[in-house]
């Protein structure tokens, strides 16, 4: 079997998405009657980003699918820039900067065979 080298900045990009996860409590804005059920939900969410970030850290191929996905998501986030408060506007212009930088490098050929490749 062929040895696939481990792309360049793969954990890099794995620590910044775990970082920004953490980041989803922000966007927490509901009243007292649903705030609790709103915590519940993001930290679900969250609770599966991760096991998915375990798996794109492993190179499978469905995680860097649903990677693609959420970084072309996360650009549409920017059309609600201007009803957000300033710290919620800063995580969506780094998350925004993320998805662009992620969407590019998920696209270039060494990591696109290492992760078309069986592990």
């Amino acid at each position: 079997m062929e040895d696939i080298k481990r792309p360049q900045h793969l954990d890099t990009f794995t620590y910044l998405m775990g970082i920004l996860n953490l980041t989803g409590y922000l966007f927490v804005t509901g009243g007292e009657e649903t705030k609790t059920m709103e915590y519940v939900l993001v930290t679900l969410i969250i609770l599966f980003s991760y096991w998915c970030l375990y798996y794109f850290q492993k190179g499978a191929a469905w995680s860097r699918i649903l990677v693609l996905i959420a970084s072309v998501l996360v650009l549409f986030n920017l059309f609600g820039i201007f009803f957000s408060s300033t710290w919620v506007q800063f995580v969506l212009v780094v998350e925004a900067s993320l998805g662009a930088s992620l969407l590019y490098w998920l696209s270039t050929k060494p990591v696109r065979i290492y992760f078309s490749t069986k592990r």
